[in-house]
């Protein structure tokens, strides 16, 4: 039951969220998305599931990214509200920034379902109860200036981003540089059993 639930929710990702348009750049759509999938693997399927169904929040590839953009705006002929646009090439090779866009358009999601003017989950928010008090957490944990780069000590949304990345990518370097993000991350954002809870929480 387990595999067949985390392959509906990647369909779903992959159907309703995850886009590249033909003619963008020198790569097949599908290939492109292929490698995405494969860099958001370590997701939990309660995130990707939660993911792909709210109203906001898409991934396009096109051949230059700029990152996550809030709010609504246009795609080719889709309308889409909360998109991280990502760059081919960089997909492609697993730069960071991808999954760096992606961190910041579930930073802001999760802390307020997108609003373009609420409070993103590393800034305190949060969409319930049990996310609101990681969303406290994580700031917390922010000021104590733990990140790798200036702008993770001076910018709460780069810091979770930093940490999300890195985590994803070599869990055991995050927790040499920062224990408690780490754990705060592997307990609860990239945690099926706190996924559920969230869930009954509402």
């Amino acid at each position: 039951m387990h595999m067949r639930e985390r392959n509906a929710a990647l369909r779903a990702l992959l159907s309703d969220k995850l886009h590249a348009f033909p003619g963008a750049h020198a790569h097949s759509p599908g290939t492109l998305l292929k490698a995405l999938l494969r860099q958001l693997n370590p997701l939990p399927t309660g995130l990707l599931r939660w993911w792909a169904a709210h109203p906001r929040g898409h991934v396009v590839i096109v051949s230059e990214g700029r990152g996550y953009v809030p709010g609504p705006q246009t795609a080719g002929v889709y309308a889409l509200d909360g998109v991280a646009w990502v760059g081919a090439e960089a997909v492609l090779t697993k730069e960071p920034g991808p999954l760096e866009a992606i961190a910041h358009l579930l930073d802001h999601l999760l802390g307020c379902n997108g609003e373009v003017e609420g409070p993103w989950l590393s800034e305190g928010g949060g969409v319930s109860p049990p996310w609101r008090e990681v969303g406290a957490r994580l700031h917390s944990l922010f000021t104590l200036g733990y990140g790798a780069t200036k702008e993770a000590q001076t910018n709460p949304r780069a810091y979770f981003a930093w940490g999300f990345v890195l985590n994803l990518r070599d869990p055991g370097a995050l927790n040499a540089a920062d224990p408690r993000l780490q754990r705060l991350l592997r307990t609860t954002l990239l945690s099926e059993g706190f996924w559920r809870f969230a869930e009954r929480q509402g």
